[in-house]
């Protein structure tokens, strides 16, 4: 799916798009920042810290 999002991004010109493939509980606000939307797909299966993550996860959104 990454690879088809930037495929599009290319054909359409679009450059404030930023993907990242990294273990979603590995992501770390200093490591990559604000952002003003953070879309996780398919991604919570599996992780134990849920809570933690989500949270983790809601410091890097701007919402």
């Amino acid at each position: 799916m990454l690879k088809l999002l930037k495929e599009k991004c290319i054909k359409q010109n679009i450059e404030n798009i930023k993907t990242i493939k990294q273990d979603l509980e590995n992501v770390t606000l200093e490591q990559v920042g604000k952002h003003d939307i953070v879309l996780l797909s398919r991604s919570i299966n599996g992780i134990y810290n849920i809570k933690e993550t989500l949270s983790n996860i809601n410091k890097i959104s701007n919402k």
